[in-house]
């Protein structure tokens, strides 16, 4: 949905050049990027919320 809303045809096409894929692929790619991403961010060594835990196993 930003792909569409948010960026113009310069900006996705920008990306497009720089990602190397066709216009539906880089959206795909970005979008993957964008989950990894999150996940990311659920793990707890990264969320900070097992400090202690993580800590202790350091």
């Amino acid at each position: 949905m930003l792909w569409v809303v948010l960026l113009c045809e310069a900006a996705r096409e920008r990306l497009t050049g720089a990602l190397g894929p066709a216009v539906g692929e880089t959206r795909s790619v970005l979008c993957f990027w964008a989950g990894l991403h999150d996940l990311g961010e659920d793990h707890a060594a990264v969320s900070g919320a097992s400090t202690a835990c993580f800590q202790a196993h350091a």
